[in-house]
């Protein structure tokens, strides 16, 4: 009798390789290593749990964890530390995880005891040492791989170490009693190099080993006595973990002809052995043939049986994709969701399965397990994070896929671990999404440009279990091309994988416009389809040519301004077939500083204090538009604290080092672009919406990706700081705000008393409030950072910056720019208006910039932008004093206040135009003339005599301009002042000539004075008149002025007479004189003057005779009297006496005497001595007059300053009366006047 035993196939073997971290699937016939990927654990075990088929990695040493690997990409997801340091591990039968741990002596080598892992959270529980000194430091080396056979024996093999040989060990799994089977060593006695480090059994317990110290070798050891069998190299590395999965085949793949038969005596007959491969995946498998027989002494023989089954290639060309989604809730702690997903059509090829599963999946052992219809294909979990979604995607491949799919329905099953709770995050769900592809049937080019190309990817899949050999991919249209992607050595022998894929670009370049269609035939080595065909179809018309007007855009607009300036752009087609548009505006906000890397200092650290960078009262935008602003800042926040120390919601925290977890806030908010519901405390002044963290050390600076510093993160006061056992933090909110409020908390190292607020607005804005601050306070970190650490805002590191009553606030840029419509088809020839939207509603005074994207089928143009520069800002108005006349005050004009102070601009502080930066004033602005006359609010400038257009410049802190034109005009309207002498009244003779009777004098601001005179005269008595003389000034500027000086010539003076009575003959002692001179005369100033006068004779014949002026009077001695008056008289008579009156034309009137007594000289009728008198002043003369002298020739004229002289001879005249032209400024005067005779002798 016949049969096969122990029938087993599909055995897959694991590897690790050391401190490289990477996995590798090894054959185990020859030890050749394939790489799936790396896990990021390094020195890694590896064992598969056999009730799931999921691997598992342990990081040996230093920091031990426990995590899950995929085993299609090396990708691995942790699980938890297990504070325990292990070396080797593997599953029993039930998925119970074993491992050999070190926990009795550090010093020894290798695992020295028996554990047991939990799975799910990595907890480790003890079991025993293995006793022997096994692992300690004076005795043998420990335990490095374990491994259980197909009964249920633990064995264990330690790594070689110095003057020992690596050992192998059979393991009471319940005790941990080590008991020696051998040393491993070859046939030669040998002892393995590198010992072992990891050990795993295959099929029919074949027991295979990895050996370690860098060598990296696979070898088989006997169980039963420890002598190993080399294989080969596996890697460069140490051989750390080695783990096996097989699949059992309940299908027999050897069958016997016949099976039971006889042999006769010294007879044999033959048995056909058949191997059947149909249903077999490639791999390697064994069996026993088992022959059963009546002999007594070997009743049974057995003959080892091995079929390495090799593949087929099998092409695919994928096509659409087809998805299937169930999302179901669960309820309870290890909860479990079962999804029946129903199959639209029959798939052709593999699934993929991708499983997110919603809840409390943030710690190590929080997982979620899904398999399909009992087939393990993964688990999804931990993520580090509360509440956040953990997810991944699971191949299953294409013969499994077809087996699932048979019925038309997948059933797939997602268990949790037991400590996934229920309740504790928004949602708790299992979504399953299983997505696989339809064959593709043709392939669609659509529209395409004439002279342009458009391009296809084709994915190609070997289904198959062998190499795919593409010989050649040829198309039946010149126009449509086919290449494959990557580096092909030969295009003749493309070769794809097994069950792996290629692409092939397919690219239609149309020459001429038309349809097209045709076919690709790809010739390759799959047997049944050795040529696969793919349709393709497409057109080809002229492309469209996309162009904008205006190319950049550049608006105004004052700030909170709640209706938006639009700019319309158009959008034109000059093409020669449809163009389509989508249109997208969005704000430029300039990349941030780039993100610190900090290291933490040890705790208690206050070297840095006081050394860090205060930044500023208002700074921003950081990389996604976050701006800040403190109540420094006029426009900043106000500090309106809302204490809730009594009214709050106590944190249940009360030491150092703390972290709250999630506390919902109440309401959805928003922060870098992620929504969050819940917030995270931190007893060190920090919040986070995800970080567990409870990180003390502050960075110096945001963004900081050190790996201490939590993402998410806002610092009100990031310090060491301590709650000293009181529950010193509260919250508090609405659905408008939700406060976190620290109450006198202190420093780990320093006294102190913080307390402080964090408030977050529903709204997305963030304050900071500083209460009561007291204490060290240079020692903090303020600011925010976002999810990946790369963009954030630092306010304040480590300076004195908080004080009581600060305000801090924290929030994004508003959305500002928008477009419509945004999207549309513009006709060939064809224009459609753009209208952009610029909001400056909540925006501040600045400059913002943002761009328009146009994205058009334009194959030249694809894309168009637009930049657009929004000035948010009040324009300034420039305000000059108003037109304006001024009076000239000099020759050089008149000095002018050009006043700007009314100008406005309301983005100034109150009561101020700070904002105004820059005042200048021009003349003739913007023309070649154009001059700045100066800079300055107010300007005093000096301008010429005209009119000057004065243009005031005011330019604001934005440089927006505005101007105002005024004309001030400069005139001289104002007559010169005319300054006449005074009038003159000047006493005949008189000169009038201005020289003598005074000029008028002109004063003018602006020029000189040109000035003229006009007389009018009317006359008076004899020479007398009276002089109105006319003065008038003329300007520059033509203005006139007048005065008037009266000028009166008058006659005052009586006429001058003069008489005497000479003797012409006479002898002394006779009697009378025959003749006597009667002299006399008469002189007026003024003209002529009239004489009367009478000659009286006494004793005389003739009597009295009166005279006139030209009057002849005739005597005679005969008694008649008739005498020619030719000033000489003779007569005889006793006594003569002549007695003369002259009077002038003003009746001013004089008269003298003189008489002669007839018989003797007389009296001559001398009054001369004292009649010098002072009879006047002109401008420039005194005049002096006197009684004539008789018997003078003439007179002598003296003058003295003082009575008693000297008297100095100023000059002589033959008049009685002088003028003293030359008489000098000092006064009084004193003057002598001298009578001479004819021989110029003085008289007294």
């Amino acid at each position: 009798f016949a049969r096969l035993i122990g029938n087993s196939g599909g055995f897959k073997l694991y590897g690790s390789d050391g401190l490289a971290a990477n996995l590798y699937a090894i054959d185990p016939l020859t030890a050749s290593a394939s790489l799936v990927g790396n896990t990021g654990v390094p020195s890694a075990s590896l064992a598969v749990d056999p009730t799931t088929g999921i691997l598992y990695a342990g990081r040996r040493g230093e920091g031990p964890f426990l995590y899950v690997i995929n085993t299609e990409t090396a990708a691995s997801v942790p699980i938890g530390g297990t504070g325990v340091e292990f070396r080797g591990f593997d599953f029993d039968a039930d998925g119970t995880l074993y491992a050999s741990v070190n926990v009795l002596d550090s010093g020894g080598t290798g695992g020295d005891a028996l554990a047991i892992i939990d799975k799910e959270t990595a907890q480790v529980t003890v079991i025993g040492d293995f006793g022997g000194g096994i692992g300690l430091a004076d005795g043998l080396g420990g335990i490095e791989g374990i491994a259980f056979d197909s009964s249920g024996t633990l064995y264990g093999a330690s790594a070689a170490t110095d003057g020992e040989l690596p050992v192998l060990y059979a393991i009471d799994p319940a005790t941990a009693g080590a008991s020696l089977i051998g040393p491993i060593v070859n046939a030669s006695g040998t002892p393995v190099t590198g010992g072992v480090a990891s050990l795993q059994f295959a099929p029919h317990d074949v027991l295979y080993a990895g050996t370690g110290r860098g060598t990296g070798n696979l070898i088989r050891i006997d169980s039963a006595t420890g002598q190993y069998t080399g294989i080969g190299q596996a890697v460069s590395g140490s051989l750390g973990g080695l783990a096996g999965t097989d699949s059992v085949s309940e299908t027999s793949f050897i069958s016997f002809d016949p099976v039971v038969g006889t042999v006769p005596p010294s007879s044999s007959i033959g048995v056909d052995v058949l191997f059947d491969a149909a249903t077999l995946p490639p791999g390697l498998y064994g069996g026993i043939i088992e022959v059963a027989t009546n002999a007594p002494i070997d009743p049974i023989v057995q003959v080892p049986a091995n079929l390495t089954v090799v593949g087929v290639p099998d092409i695919s060309l994928p096509g659409e994709s087809v998805m299937l989604e169930s999302t179901l809730d669960y309820f309870a702690s290890g909860a479990q969701t079962v999804h029946s997903l129903l199959l639209p059509t029959v798939p052709d090829g593999e699934f993929i399965i991708h499983l997110v599963a919603d809840g409390d999946y943030g710690s190590f052992g929080e997982i979620a397990t899904m398999t399909a219809e009992g087939i393990a294909l993964g688990s999804v979990g931990p993520t580090g994070t509360d509440c956040t979604p953990a997810e991944g995607s699971f191949v299953v491949g294409a013969s499994t896929a077809a087996a699932l799919a048979a019925d038309g329905v997948v059933e797939v099953t997602v268990q949790n671990s037991g400590t996934v709770d229920v309740g504790f995050c928004l949602a708790d769900n299992h979504t399953v999404r299983l997505t696989y592809s339809l064959p593709v049937q043709s392939m669609e080019f659509g529209q395409v440009y004439v002279d342009y190309s458009e391009s296809r990817t084709v994915l190609v899949e070997n289904l198959g279990s062998a190499d795919l050999v593409i010989s050649s991919i040829t198309s039946d249209v010149p126009s449509v091309t086919a290449m494959p992607d990557g580096l092909i050595p030969d295009p003749n022998a493309w070769i794809i994988a097994p069950h792996s894929s290629g692409t092939v670009t397919v690219t239609y370049a149309p020459t001429e416009a038309g349809p097209v269609a045709g076919a690709l035939t790809f010739n390759c080595n799959d047997p049944d389809e050795p040529q696969l065909t793919l349709g393709f179809q497409g057109s080809a018309t002229t492309a469209p040519v996309a162009g904008i007007s205006p190319t950049a855009v550049a608006a105004t607009a004052p700030p909170a301004a709640t209706t938006p300036v639009t700019e319309i752009l158009a959008l034109s087609n000059t093409g020669g077939s449809d163009l389509h548009w989508f249109a997208s505006a969005s704000p430029v906000v300039p990349p941030g500083p780039p993100p610190g890397d900090w290291v933490d200092q040890p705790k208690g650290y206050e070297s840095d204090n006081g050394t860090g960078a205060y930044v500023d009262h208002a700074g921003g935008p950081d990389g996604f538009g976050y701006v800040f602003k403190d109540s420094h800042e006029a426009d900043g926040p106000l500090f309106t604290w809302y204490d809730i120390s009594t009214v709050g919601t106590p944190v249940a925290l009360t030491g150092d080092d703390e972290n709250s977890g999630p506390i919902p806030l109440g309401f959805s908010f928003d922060f870098y672009g992620n929504t969050f519901d819940a917030v995270k405390v931190c007893t060190n002044g920090w919040l986070s919406f995800t970080s567990d963290k409870t990180t003390y050390s502050n960075p110096d600076l945001l963004p900081n990706v050190g790996y201490s510093v939590p993402e998410n993160l806002i610092a009100p006061i990031w310090d060491a700081l301590d709650l000293n056992g009181a529950q010193g933090i509260r919250y508090h909110g609405d659905d408008t705000r939700f406060i976190v409020q620290y109450t006198e908390v202190s420093r780990f190292s320093s006294a102190a008393e913080l307390t402080f607020q964090v408030v977050f607005y529903s709204s997305g804005r963030i304050e900071f409030l500083y209460f009561e601050m007291s204490g060290v306070l240079d020692s903090a970190t303020i600011g925010i950072q976002n999810a990946d650490k790369t963009v954030g805002l630092l306010v304040s590191y480590n300076e004195t910056y908080v004080h009581d009553g600060l305000a801090v606030e924290f929030k994004p840029l508003a959305d500002w720019v928008s477009v419509a419509p945004v999207f549309g088809i513009v006709a060939a020839g064809n224009l459609e208006d753009l209208v952009l939207s610029l909001t400056s509603a909540e925006l501040e005074q600045g400059m913002y910039q943002a761009v328009l994207d146009v994205v058009t089928n334009d194959p030249v143009t694809h894309v168009m932008q637009v930049p657009v520069s929004f000035l948010v800002n009040h324009s300034p108005v420039a305000e000059a004093n108003a037109d304006a006349v001024h009076e000239a005050t000099s020759p050089s004009g008149a000095m002018v206040l050009l006043d700007g102070s009314a100008s406005v601009d309301l983005d100034s502080e109150p009561g101020t135009n700070d904002d105004i930066v820059l005042f200048e004033w021009y003349e003739n602005y913007d023309t070649p003339s154009e001059l700045l006359l100066g800079l300055g609010e107010s300007l005093p400038v000096m301008l010429a005599l005209g009119s000057h257009p004065i243009t005031l410049k005011v330019t604001d802190s934005l440089g927006e301009t505005d101007l105002d034109d005024v004309l001030v005009s400069v005139l001289d309207t104002a007559a010169p002042s005319l300054f006449c002498s005074s009038d003159r009244t000047l006493e005949i003779p008189a000169n009038t000539d201005p020289a003598y009777t005074g000029a008028a004098v002109g004063q003018d601001t602006c020029s000189d004075v040109q000035i003229t005179w006009t007389d009018s005269v009317v006359p008076g008595c004899g020479n007398t008149l009276t002089i109105t003389r006319t003065w008038v000034g003329v300007d520059d500027s033509n203005n006139t002025s007048s005065c008037r000086q009266t000028i009166a010539v008058v006659d005052t003076t009586p006429p001058d007479v003069a008489c005497a009575a000479v003797e012409v003959c006479h002898d002394p002692g006779q009697g009378p004189p025959e003749e006597f001179r009667l002299e006399f005369g008469a002189f007026d100033a003024g003209g002529e003057v009239a004489v009367d006068g009478i000659v009286e004779l006494a004793g005389g014949s003739c009597g009295d005779v009166p005279i006139s002026n030209g009057q002849v009077i005739e005597a005679g001695c005969d008694g008649v009297c008739g005498v020619e008056f030719d000033g000489v008289l003779r007569v005889e008579a006793s006594s003569i006496e002549l007695v003369v009156s002259a009077m002038d034309a003003c009746g001013n009137a004089a008269a003298c005497s003189a008489n002669v007594c007839n018989g003797g000289n007389g009296d001559d009728g001398d009054d001369f001595g004292d009649s010098l008198r002072f009879v006047g002043t002109a401008e420039d003369r005194h005049r002096l007059q006197w009684h004539a002298r008789p018997h003078a020739a003439g007179y002598r004229i003296y003058r003295a300053t003082s009575p008693l002289g000297p008297f100095e001879s100023i000059g002589e005249t033959s008049t009685p009366w002088f003028d003293d032209e030359e008489q000098p400024q000092v006064l009084p005067l004193f003057y002598d006047v001298r009578a001479v005779d004819d021989c110029g002798t003085e008289d007294d």
